[in-house]
């Protein structure tokens, strides 16, 4: 995946949930980074956990840590 990078915000335009969808073709967000997306949580996490049918190597990007969950 590709995206921009702000000047402005002096950071990249996807935000981690884009990025997180974007992995694979089959990617989503999953756990408890999807209660977080949908704003049932108080905290920001810096863990994104991401289901695939393909697996990925867990990666950082822009102070996140992506994890594949089987």
């Amino acid at each position: 995946m590709y995206t921009c990078v702000s000047l402005q915000a002096c950071g990249p335009i996807a935000n981690r949930f884009q990025i997180a969808s974007s992995i694979t073709a089959t990617s989503y967000i999953s756990h408890y980074s999807a209660m977080e997306y949908y704003g049932t949580t108080d905290q920001v996490y810096y863990d994104i956990y991401v289901s695939s049918e393909t697996t990925f190597n867990d990666f950082e990007f822009d102070g996140y840590s992506y994890h594949y969950i089987q």
